[in-house]
């Protein structure tokens, strides 16, 4: 999850593109949603290798949310668990919740 701003330069070292990946409408920040989601789902997502954050943005229906998604292996019942929780990207308001499962063919 890319946070903050990045810069691309040219060969001279002059800044050519900035990006700002903090998006205007995410008025909730992600340092805020990490608190909320260790708090409220005890999900410490500073310390886990089994969940990330990314955000969906559709600029022409306003829609700004963050996703918090988890992607826990199940070795032994060969199952993946996969589970989504959705927050406003303003408010910070937990929207909904996505879970399931799917088996791998793989084990590593």
């Amino acid at each position: 999850m890319n946070i903050d701003k990045a810069l691309e330069y040219n060969n001279e070292g002059v800044i050519v593109k900035e990006i700002d990946f903090s998006q205007p409408n995410f008025t909730f920040s992600i340092y805020q949603l990490i608190e909320k989601v260790k708090n409220e789902f005890n999900i410490d997502l500073n310390n886990s290798v089994d969940w990330k954050i990314d955000m969906l943005v559709n600029n022409p229906k306003k829609i700004y949310e963050w996703l918090v998604i988890g992607h826990i292996l199940n070795k032994e019942q060969h199952l993946r668990h996969l589970k989504t929780l959705r927050f406003d990207g303003a408010t910070g308001k937990f929207m909904s919740m996505e879970d399931g499962y799917y088996g791998f063919n793989a084990i590593e």
